[in-house]
């Protein structure tokens, strides 16, 4: 089938929103982790994303790391902004 408009609106806001800039050897861009779009957002994290290449495998990898102790079934959140952001 085709896309409809709306689909393609859908496709460019979910690839902008689950998207998280990297830089490597001074060149600056941005990488697509499907995976962490399913943590949701908190003001008071549990995790932290942390983006860097891996010589070995020659991918950018994210990293999720817990901040605080966690519990079985508690729920792992992430801050959706840049630790830098002035909000």
């Amino acid at each position: 089938g085709l896309l409809s408009t709306l689909d393609i609106h859908r496709l460019g806001c979910a690839l902008y929103f689950n998207r998280f800039e990297c830089e490597y050897k001074g060149q600056k861009g941005v990488a697509i982790f499907p995976e962490i779009s399913f943590f949701n957002h908190s003001c008071e994290p549990n995790v932290k994303l942390e983006f860097f290449w891996d010589a070995d495998t020659g991918d950018y990898v994210c990293s999720a790391r817990t901040m605080k102790p966690v519990h079985s079934g508690d729920q792992l959140v992430i801050h959706y902004f840049p630790d830098d952001a002035d909000l």
